[in-house]
Formats: structure tokens, C-alpha cells, sequence
């Protein structure tokens, strides 16, 4: 019985050794299947000696007969010496030693006949699992089970001293009773097995289809080409994708410039399509800027091109001196997002550089601030590029959705209130806006009324004044007409502008030209002081040695009718009256301040009690608050809350 496990164990070996023998020629020329595209296939072929279960090296070889002749030692010659041969005694023992042979061979062969009918016994039972044999009667070459921890599933037995297989066909008893075949065979035997089951893989990986990938990121396997399995991609990567990965797949989407131009970019992100990108640009006068660009210096705006392989341009927003702004899809965070695009030419470049600095600088304040923030900025092709967060309409577009009909005052004091909580925080960093006007005041959503102030193109610091002639016709403070020095407050005078239109519907100074702005601006709050004339650089403009106007303008030369501001204001409260007048005054020195018009009458008492009380308490951190003010109470608010 040993020597029949142990020629097994043997069996076992040489198939493997030869099995692998055979087939290494048949493995180069396979050198990749379905199995080694699929990565970890459970249907890998290649057998592995360190993992397979039952460890074969622990049973004991079986030792040839000239090994066992050299382990046998003879006598020691004292024992030769002392026992004296007769012939008598060797018959007589000799006589008996056959005796006791006949003995056991008959023995040996009633326990072999015995075996013989009662593994006939075992195999003749259908469909019945063998008896488990008991583990006293195991051979002492195996391993001991008491060494090893008994599973808790008893009908599973991964150890390997218990080999347990089903008998359901006459194929398993042959196996099972050929046990005399010689080594040769079996190996044969074994070898035919294996060639099945390599076959049955082979058919296996036919119908195993790889799982779809759920990522947006593709998997690219680099897979050498098989004989029977050639797996190609079709498709290409999807972005993003390095420029590497691109300039391979998506040549056909790039032309010259651009193959030259994304090296630049360590990810791509969006690509233009490719019938867009041939058929549009090649039309393109490559005249400015390698077609890119209009005589103008402005950037061709082209539906679904790209922007720094990254923004996908959608439609047009608005446009200015300093260029154009757009509608654009950031492919990096999934989101739209409004881009300003700078003129290619050497002012504009300077002053886009100026207004980055400033922006910032504005980005530093609070959330709660109405300042726009800015998200990015990049040079692309010779124009400067900022990106913001995409907001809703301007405050000249909803007036224009009411039909130019002014708004209720508490909806006026809400835009008030942030707007002057954005100028104070600029006059703390020393910035002047300089182009304050309704355009420049962005809803960020058209069904509330917080609001965002954006164009930072023309602002400067206080004490880095560039431009003289600066802010928009109708919001334009005195001291730029008149070429005087000019500060924050300048701000201030544009901010009693709009909130003066956003109650009547209309601007207060509708004018053509400078000089009919001056006349309205005279008509409506009156002239201006002497003293304020006599320093302007620009007085013999628009006065005479007297101080008086050297121009006439006729009332149907004008593009509305003349009002006093009082005329303008009439219907509206007292305080709100008092509020637009301390803002349009002509001293600057004179002329309301951002943190003194936040603790002006019509704001405080427009407030809740509680948050009345909270933000008094934080205009004490910019200026000292006269106690004689009179605040009286705000709408819908108790007296004795209050108090």
C-alpha cells in the first residue's frame, strides 16, 4: 500500500514535469489568450508547484533496490565467529524459513482478496460517497491530522491526507481499478486529461465577455495580437487625457498649430469636434494671429471650440473695449461658467494684469461679500483669460423686464445694502471700481435679489491712478468732468445714480455728450460750487471767467424731460430722499461715504430688530456712531422689540 501511493505521488510529478515539457513549445506560439487579456482569469492553465493544495513533496519517494541493499548492514564479525556453521542446522532452518514464506505469501494473499472485495463492495454501490477511512490506519508517511485544525464544514476536506472524489461513472471505476498499469501509461493518461481540459478553456474563454467599464476614465491594455483572439479598440480614450495619449488618438481633431500647442498642456480636457475644427478654421483668415483673432485684436468666437483644451465656448454674454465675455462649459469640473477674453493688444494686456491684481485681492473677502470672485486666469493664445462663476441678468435688464418701472424700496434697500458692504471693502484696500453702473451689477439669481459686482477692467488703486477720463457717460462723478482729483468716493457718486434709477426706471442723466451730462447734472441738484469750478483742469470746457455755463442746450435737443431731483423723488419716503441727495453731492469731501450711508436712517430702519441691533455693532469697527441718530422703527417690527 505504500509503495502504491508513493508511485502516485511519483505519477504525479513526471506528468507535470513532462506536461510542461510538451506544451512549452505550444505556450510561445499561444503566447497570449483570452486568459491573459482578462487579466486575473480564473481559467488560467499554468499550474503552480508553491500553490498547489495537496503538497506533494511530503510523501516519502520510493527508494530503489540497490538503496535499500546499501541501508541493510551486515553482522559484525564477532557474531560471524562465535556461531559455528553445520549443515545440519542450515537444512533444518532452511526447511523452515520456506515454511513460514509459504505462510505468509498465502497470507498476503487472503488479505489482498479481501481488499479486492471490498473495494468491489465500495465501487458497486450507486451514487454512494466511500466510507471515511479511519485515521489510526493511515500510513505513518502522511501527515498526522491531529497537527492540523479540523474544519468546521465537514464535508469539504482541503486537507491534503483526505482525497475524496465522487464515483458517478464507469470512467472513475476504471480509473479506480487500473491500478497495474505501468508509469509510461499513466503518464499518457494524464497528459490526454490535461489536453481536455486546456481545450475545455479554450472553449470557456470564447463566451467570457470582459465586464463593461463604469469609469469615465478608459482602460487601455496593451495586448500583443493573438492568433485565435485579436482584441482591438475601436473606440478612442475618452478625456481627459494627457497630450500624449492625444496627439496619438485625436491627431485627426488638431491641426498644425495645435499639434505644436498642446505639448504645452500637461491634461487635456476638451477637444473641438473634428468636423468643426477642419472645416471652420481652415476657412479663417490666418492673417491675425494664425486666424485666431479679428483686425480688432478680439478672439473669433466659435461655437464649441475650445479654450485651453479645457473650456468648450457656447455662446456670447457681453462685450466691451477691454473684449468679450462668454458662456462656456469647464470640462475639468463639469460646470458653466462665464469667461472674459482680453484684447490682444499691448494696453489692454497691461491693464488685464492690473485688474487680476485687484481681483485677488477681492477674492480675500468675505463670502458674504457681493464682490465677483474669481476662478481662474491663464494666457491663452497672446489674450488673457479670466474665469468667474456664470450669473443671471444685470440690474439694466431687470429694470427692463419691469417694463422700466421703478422697484419697491425694500427691495431697493436690500441692493443698496450689498452694494455699499462691496464698496466699503474696497475703500479698505484702497481700489476704486471707476465703472459702477447697473450693467456692472449681476443677479445671481433672477428670483432673489442678492447680487454680484463684476468689471474690475477699469478699477485702480488710489495711489496708482492711471486714466483721468474714466466711468460711464450717465454715472460719471463730477470731478472727472471737471478734471478734478479723484478718490473712492467717485464710487459713491455712481452708487446715488443707480439707486435713484432703480426707483424712477430711468437714468437721471440721459446725455449724448459731456457737456449735455453737465447741463442735466446742473438741472437736477443744481450748480456746482465756485471753488469746486476754479481747481477743475477742464474748466474753460464748459465755463466763462463768471463761472457760468459757455453753452446752451435746448430742452428738445435733450432725451428726457428736466427734472430737480426732488421732482424725481417725490413720491418716494423722506429718508430715501435724504439718502439719494447726501450721495449726489457735488464736494466729494461732502458727499456721503460708504460706511455712513450704511447707518443712514432709510438703511438702519429698514432692518429686523435683530439684525439691526448686529449690524450696528459692526459699523462700530469703522467709524464712531453719533449717538443723536434718528432710527426709528423698521417696518413690521414691534416697538417693544425694539427696546
Amino acid at each position: 500500500m505504500k509503495q502504491q501511493l508513493s508511485l502516485l505521488n511519483l505519477t504525479c510529478n513526471q506528468s507535470k514535469t513532462k506536461a510542461s515539457i510538451i506544451h512549452k513549445g505550444q505556450d510561445l506560439k499561444k503566447k497570449t489568450s483570452s486568459f491573459d487579456v482578462l487579466g486575473k482569469s480564473p481559467y488560467k492553465s499554468n499550474f503552480n508547484r508553491q500553490n498547489s493544495r495537496h503538497l506533494l513533496k511530503e510523501y516519502q519517494p520510493i527508494t530503489s533496490r540497490v538503496n535499500q541493499r546499501q541501508n541493510i548492514k551486515s553482522p559484525p564479525e564477532s557474531t560471524k565467529a562465535s556461531k559455528p556453521i553445520s549443515l545440519s542446522n542450515n537444512s533444518t532452518n532452511l526447511s523452515s524459513s520456506i515454511d513460514e514464506l509459504k505462510q505468509m505469501d498465502s497470507q498476503k494473499r487472503a488479505i489482498q482478496k479481501t481488499y479486492q472485495y471490498q473495494l468491489k463492495a465500495l465501487l458497486g454501490s450507486e451514487q454512494e460517497k466511500p466510507a471515511l477511512l479511519d485515521q489510526t490506519k493511515r500510513i505513518n508517511t502522511q501527515i498526522n491530522s491531529n497537527t492540523l485544525p479540523q474544519s468546521p464544514k465537514q464535508n469539504i476536506k482541503t486537507s491534503p491526507d483526505v482525497k475524496y472524489s465522487k464515483i458517478e461513472n464507469s470512467k472513475s471505476k476504471a480509473s479506480f481499478q487500473n491500478t497495474n498499469l505501468s508509469v509510461s501509461d499513466k503518464i499518457l493518461q494524464l497528459e490526454k486529461n490535461k489536453q481536455k481540459i486546456i481545450s475545455l478553456q479554450l472553449k470557456l474563454a470564447k463566451n467570457v465577455k470582459p465586464r463593461p467599464q463604469k469609469s469615465s476614465f478608459p482602460v487601455i491594455s496593451f495586448v500583443e495580437k493573438s492568433e485565435s483572439h485579436n482584441f482591438q479598440q475601436n473606440s478612442k480614450p475618452q478625456l481627459p487625457q494627457s497630450a500624449l495619449v492625444v496627439l496619438q488618438s485625436y491627431s485627426d481633431h488638431l491641426n498644425d498649430f495645435e499639434k505644436k500647442e498642446i505639448i504645452d498642456y500637461e491634461t487635456i480636457y476638451y477637444l473641438a469636434p473634428k468636423q468643426m475644427s477642419q472645416s471652420q478654421k481652415d476657412t479663417l483668415n490666418t492673417q491675425y494671429n494664425n486666424g485666431f483673432d479679428t483686425q480688432d485684436g478680439d478672439y473669433i468666437f466659435m461655437k464649441q471650440d475650445q479654450i485651453a483644451y479645457r473650456y468648450e465656448m457656447l455662446e456670447k454674454l457681453g462685450h466691451g473695449s477691454f473684449g468679450y465675455v462668454f458662456k462656456v462649459m469647464d470640462h475639468k469640473h463639469n460646470q458653466q461658467v462665464a469667461l472674459k477674453i482680453i484684447k490682444n493688444k499691448e494696453k489692454f494686456y497691461k491693464q488685464a494684469l492690473i485688474e487680476i491684481e485687484i481681483l485677488r485681492i477681492v477674492n480675500k473677502a468675505d463670502v458674504s461679500c457681493c464682490l465677483i470672485k474669481m476662478l481662474n486666469y491663464f494666457e491663452f493664445r497672446g489674450h488673457i483669460c479670466m474665469v468667474f462663476e456664470l450669473l443671471s441678468c444685470n440690474l439694466y435688464e431687470f429694470i427692463a423686464i419691469n417694463d422700466f418701472i421703478g422697484f419697491d424700496l425694500d427691495l431697493i434697500r436690500r441692493f443698496a445694502i450689498q452694494i455699499l458692504q462691496g464698496l466699503l471693502y474696497l475703500k479698505e484696500c484702497n481700489i476704486i471700481h471707476c465703472d459702477l453702473k447697473p450693467e456692472n451689477i449681476l443677479l445671481k439669481d433672477i428670483n432673489r435679489s442678492g447680487i454680484r459686482i463684476i468689471d474690475f477692467g477699469s478699477s485702480c488703486f488710489t495711489n496708482q491712478k492711471i486714466y483721468s477720463y474714466i466711468q460711464s457717460r450717465f454715472y460719471r462723478a463730477p470731478e472727472i468732468v471737471l478734471g478734478l482729483e479723484y478718490s473712492t468716493q467717485i464710487d459713491m457718486w455712481s452708487f446715488g445714480c443707480i439707486i435713484a434709477e432703480l426707483f424712477t426706471g430711468e437714468s437721471l442723466f440721459q446725455s449724448k455728450s459731456e457737456k449735455e451730462l453737465l447741463f442735466l447734472q446742473i438741472k437736477v441738484i443744481g450748480m456746482p460750487p465756485k471753488d469746486l469750478i476754479e481747481q477743475g483742469s477742464r474748466k474753460s470746457k464748459f465755463f466763462d471767467e463768471k463761472c457760468q455755463l459757455n453753452y446752451k442746450i435746448k430742452d428738445g435737443d435733450l432725451l428726457q424731460q428736466i427734472k430737480t431731483l426732488n421732482q424725481h423723488l417725490q413720491k418716494a419716503d423722506p429718508q430715501y430722499q435724504d439718502f439719494v441727495t447726501k450721495c449726489l453731492r457735488w464736494n466729494p469731501n461732502q458727499r456721503m461715504t460708504p460706511e455712513e450711508a450704511l447707518i443712514h436712517p432709510w438703511i438702519i430702519n429698514g432692518l429686523p430688530g435683530t439684525v439691526r441691533k448686529q449690524h450696528i455693532q459692526q459699523m462700530k469697527n469703522f467709524m464712531v456712531i453719533p449717538e443723536d441718530l434718528d432710527f426709528k422703527q423698521g417696518q413690521g417690527e414691534q416697538q417693544n422689540e425694539f427696546q
